[in-house]
């Protein structure tokens, strides 16, 4: 039952976030373990992934990868999705995509 529970805060969570600001899609900065879990996640509330951008994209299936060193398409928001905090990478991502929100998972959704 706490798993469930717990289950159905991300998802309440990650559909607030989505539907305050008018998003329709993401796109996912790290492919790791909490990158897979937010795809779970994102596929049950039909929200697209437009692309992943992750140091390692051959290791991304389905999905245009990039690296972060790339030219990136424009988006309207990009979720930082690791555990560890480097501010670096909010500081990048800012610095390539200027018009675009990014957020970091943990931090939206408390539960993660």
């Amino acid at each position: 039952q706490i798993i469930n529970t717990k289950h159905m805060n991300i998802l309440t969570e990650i559909k607030r976030i989505f539907k305050k600001n008018n998003w329709n899609s993401v796109v996912i900065y790290g492919f790791g373990t909490w990158g897979n879990r937010l795809l779970v996640y994102l596929k049950k509330l039909d929200i697209a992934v437009s692309y992943v951008i992750d140091k390692d994209p051959q290791k991304v299936r389905n999905y245009p990868a990039y690296r972060l060193e790339e030219d990136l398409p424009d988006t309207s928001n990009v979720c930082i999705a690791m555990k560890r905090n480097d501010p670096n990478v909010r500081v990048a991502l800012q610095e390539k995509l200027i018009h675009s929100s990014i957020w970091k998972l943990n931090e939206v959704v408390k539960e993660f």
